[in-house]
Protein backbone atom coordinates (compact mmCIF):
# COMPACT_ATOMS: atom_id res chain seq x y z
CA UNK A 1 0.00 0.00 0.00
CA UNK A 2 2.88 2.38 0.66
CA UNK A 3 4.14 2.20 -2.91
CA UNK A 4 0.94 3.34 -4.60
CA UNK A 5 1.00 6.96 -3.32
CA UNK A 6 4.59 7.22 -4.55
CA UNK A 7 3.57 5.88 -7.96
CA UNK A 8 0.71 8.38 -8.08
CA UNK A 9 3.06 11.24 -7.21
CA UNK A 10 5.52 10.10 -9.90
CA UNK A 11 2.76 9.70 -12.49
CA UNK A 12 1.48 13.21 -11.71
CA UNK A 13 4.98 14.59 -12.09
CA UNK A 14 5.38 12.82 -15.45
CA UNK A 15 1.98 14.09 -16.59
CA UNK A 16 2.90 17.65 -15.62
CA UNK A 17 6.19 17.35 -17.52
CA UNK A 18 4.39 16.03 -20.60
CA UNK A 19 1.85 18.87 -20.40
CA UNK A 20 4.61 21.47 -20.06
CA UNK A 21 6.35 20.04 -23.12
CA UNK A 22 3.08 20.10 -25.07
CA UNK A 23 2.42 23.69 -24.01
CA UNK A 24 5.92 24.64 -25.17
CA UNK A 25 5.35 23.05 -28.57
CA UNK A 26 1.98 24.79 -28.94
CA UNK A 27 3.60 28.08 -27.99
CA UNK A 28 6.33 27.50 -30.57
CA UNK A 29 3.71 26.73 -33.23
CA UNK A 30 1.90 29.98 -32.35
CA UNK A 31 5.18 31.85 -32.69
CA UNK A 32 5.76 30.36 -36.16
CA UNK A 33 2.23 31.37 -37.16
CA UNK A 34 2.88 34.89 -35.89
CA UNK A 35 6.15 35.09 -37.83
CA UNK A 36 4.45 33.88 -41.01
CA UNK A 37 1.75 36.52 -40.59
CA UNK A 38 4.38 39.19 -39.98
CA UNK A 39 6.31 38.09 -43.05
CA UNK A 40 3.18 38.18 -45.21
CA UNK A 41 2.38 41.70 -43.98
CA UNK A 42 5.96 42.79 -44.71
CA UNK A 43 5.76 41.36 -48.25
CA UNK A 44 2.49 43.25 -48.85
CA UNK A 45 4.04 46.51 -47.60
CA UNK A 46 7.11 46.04 -49.79
CA UNK A 47 4.91 45.23 -52.80
CA UNK A 48 2.97 48.47 -52.24
CA UNK A 49 6.23 50.42 -52.03
CA UNK A 50 7.59 48.68 -55.16
CA UNK A 51 4.49 49.75 -57.14
CA UNK A 52 5.09 53.39 -56.30
CA UNK A 53 8.89 53.57 -56.34
CA UNK A 54 11.04 52.52 -59.33
CA UNK A 55 14.12 52.08 -57.10
CA UNK A 56 12.25 49.72 -54.79
CA UNK A 57 10.81 47.85 -57.80
CA UNK A 58 14.31 46.82 -58.89
CA UNK A 59 15.13 45.17 -55.57
CA UNK A 60 11.66 43.77 -54.87
CA UNK A 61 12.20 40.52 -56.79
CA UNK A 62 15.22 39.60 -54.64
CA UNK A 63 13.28 40.54 -51.52
CA UNK A 64 10.28 38.48 -52.64
CA UNK A 65 12.46 35.44 -53.38
CA UNK A 66 14.17 35.66 -49.99
CA UNK A 67 10.80 36.15 -48.29
CA UNK A 68 9.36 33.14 -50.09
CA UNK A 69 12.30 30.98 -49.00
CA UNK A 70 11.93 32.21 -45.42
CA UNK A 71 8.18 31.54 -45.50
CA UNK A 72 8.80 27.99 -46.72
CA UNK A 73 11.28 27.41 -43.87
CA UNK A 74 8.78 28.79 -41.36
CA UNK A 75 5.98 26.63 -42.77
CA UNK A 76 8.21 23.54 -42.59
CA UNK A 77 9.13 24.38 -39.01
CA UNK A 78 5.45 24.91 -38.20
CA UNK A 79 4.54 21.58 -39.79
CA UNK A 80 7.31 19.78 -37.86
CA UNK A 81 6.24 21.44 -34.63
CA UNK A 82 2.60 20.50 -35.16
CA UNK A 83 3.65 16.91 -35.84
CA UNK A 84 5.70 16.88 -32.63
CA UNK A 85 2.77 18.44 -30.74
CA UNK A 86 0.43 15.69 -31.99
CA UNK A 87 2.90 13.03 -30.83
CA UNK A 88 3.31 14.84 -27.51
CA UNK A 89 -0.48 14.95 -27.12
CA UNK A 90 -0.47 11.17 -27.39
CA UNK A 91 2.18 11.04 -24.66
CA UNK A 92 0.05 13.28 -22.45
CA UNK A 93 -2.92 10.97 -23.02
CA UNK A 94 -0.86 7.92 -22.07
CA UNK A 95 0.53 9.63 -18.97
CA UNK A 96 -2.98 10.65 -17.92
CA UNK A 97 -4.28 7.11 -18.39
CA UNK A 98 -1.43 5.74 -16.30
CA UNK A 99 -2.14 8.26 -13.53
CA UNK A 100 -5.83 7.45 -13.68
CA UNK A 101 -5.12 3.70 -13.29
CA UNK A 102 -3.07 4.37 -10.16
CA UNK A 103 -5.72 6.69 -8.74
CA UNK A 104 -8.46 4.13 -9.34
CA UNK A 105 -6.37 1.43 -7.67
CA UNK A 106 -5.79 3.75 -4.71
CA UNK A 107 -9.52 4.53 -4.48
CA UNK A 108 -10.32 0.81 -4.51
CA UNK A 109 -7.78 0.14 -1.76
CA UNK A 110 -9.18 2.97 0.34
CA UNK A 111 -12.76 1.72 -0.13
CA UNK A 112 -11.69 -1.81 0.80
CA UNK A 113 -9.87 -0.54 3.91
CA UNK A 114 -12.93 1.49 4.91
CA UNK A 115 -15.15 -1.55 4.41
CA UNK A 116 -12.87 -3.66 6.61
CA UNK A 117 -12.78 -0.91 9.25
CA UNK A 118 -16.60 -0.71 9.26
CA UNK A 119 -16.77 -4.48 9.59
CA UNK A 120 -14.39 -4.44 12.56
CA UNK A 121 -16.39 -1.63 14.15
CA UNK A 122 -19.60 -3.60 13.66
CA UNK A 123 -18.02 -6.71 15.19
CA UNK A 124 -16.83 -4.66 18.18
CA UNK A 125 -20.28 -3.09 18.63
CA UNK A 126 -21.91 -6.52 18.41
CA UNK A 127 -19.52 -7.82 21.04
CA UNK A 128 -20.34 -4.92 23.36
CA UNK A 129 -24.05 -5.50 22.80
CA UNK A 130 -23.70 -9.23 23.54
CA UNK A 131 -21.73 -8.51 26.71
CA UNK A 132 -24.40 -6.05 27.89
CA UNK A 133 -27.14 -8.59 27.09
CA UNK A 134 -25.30 -11.36 28.94
CA UNK A 135 -24.85 -9.19 32.03
CA UNK A 136 -28.52 -8.24 32.09
CA UNK A 137 -29.73 -11.79 31.64
CA UNK A 138 -27.29 -13.28 34.13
Amino acid sequence: MKGLPGLIRLARWKLDEQRRTLAGLESLADEFRRQIGQLDAEVRREADVARTSPEAARTYSAFAAASLARRQRLEKSLHDTLRQAAAQHEEVTRAFQELRRYEIAQDQRERQAAKIARRHDQIAQNEVGLNVFRRRTA
